[in-house]
C-alpha cells in the first residue's frame, strides 16, 4: 500500500473513532461506510489517478455513444454480473478506456462486488513468484479489470497469450465478468484465435478514437482543484 493511501485510512480509521453520532459503535453510521468504501476502492488496486472520474467527466461528442452503452452497463450490473458479461474498450491511446473502465469498477464496488484492477505483468509476476493471494483475486474477483493488454506482452513462447486464454475462459465460466482494456480489436491483441472467440462471446466491444482526451481530463481536474 502507498503512503497516500495508507494515510487516507489513517484519516478515516481516526473519523471513525472520533465520530461524534456514532462514537465508533455503529458499523451502519457513514463514518463506517466512507472507511470501507475507501478501504474497498483501495484493496481492488485502482490507481489514485483514476478515483475521481464519474461519467459526467466524458462529454466530448465522439464518446457519448460508448459512454451511454457504459453507463446503460453499470445500470444493469447486476444482470451483466448474473450472466458473466465483461467490457471490451479498444481504441487509441488518451481516449479514455482505462478512466473509463475504473469508474465501472467503482460503480461495481458500490453494489458490494469484490473487484480487482490489474495489468497484464502483475498478473505474469504473480505467476512466476507463486503469489497466490493476487493470483486469486486475479482469479475469483467478481469484477476484474485488465489494463492494456496488447501484443507486445507475449514473449516468444506465447507465454501470456496462453495464460491470459487460460484466465478468461475461468473467469466467463464462472461467469465473472473482466473489463479488458486495449489499443487493438479483440481480433489483434493476442496471437491467438481462442481469445478473440472468447471476446467476442462473452463481451461487449466498445471502440474509442478520439484524440489524447487524458490531457484534457487532467486540465479540467487541475481546473476544478484549484
Amino acid at each position: 500500500m502507498n503512503k497516500s493511501d495508507a494515510d487516507l485510512l489513517t484519516k478515516l480509521h481516526d473519523n471513525v473513532n472520533s465520530c461524534k453520532l456514532c462514537g465508533g459503535r455503529d458499523v451502519a453510521c457513514s463514518c463506517y461506510k466512507k472507511y470501507f468504501s475507501s478501504l474497498a476502492v483501495i484493496t481492488a488496486g485502482i490507481p489514485i489517478k483514476y478515483r475521481n472520474f464519474t461519467f459526467g467527466t466524458f462529454h466530448s461528442q465522439n464518446l457519448t455513444k460508448s459512454v451511454n452503452k457504459l453507463r446503460k452497463y453499470v445500470e444493469n450490473i447486476d444482470k451483466n454480473k448474473k450472466s458473466g458479461t465483461g467490457l471490451y474498450l479498444w481504441g487509441n491511446s488518451g481516449s479514455g478506456k482505462t478512466s473509463l473502465g475504473c469508474i465501472v469498477i467503482m460503480e461495481a464496488i458500490k453494489k458490494n462486488y469484490s473487484c480487482y484492477f490489474c495489468v497484464v505483468d502483475d498478473y505474469r509476476k504473480a505467476l512466476f513468484s507463486d503469489d497466490f493471494d493476487t493470483i486469486d483475486k486475479i482469479k475469483n474477483s467478481q469484477f476484474l479489470m485488465i489494463d492494456d493488454i496488447g501484443r507486445e506482452f507475449q514473449d516468444s513462447k506465447g507465454f501470456i497469450g496462453s495464460y491470459i486464454d487460460d484466465l478468461l475462459r475461468y473467469r466467463t465460466d464462472n461467469l465473472t465478468p473482466t473489463i479488458i482494456t486495449s489499443n487493438k480489436d479483440g481480433s489483434l491483441a493476442t496471437d491467438s484465435f481462442r481469445f478473440d472467440s472468447i471476446i467476442k462471446e462473452h463481451f461487449l466491444i466498445l471502440e474509442f478514437n478520439v484524440v489524447d482526451y487524458r490531457k484534457k481530463l487532467q486540465e479540467e481536474l487541475k481546473h476544478e482543484n484549484a
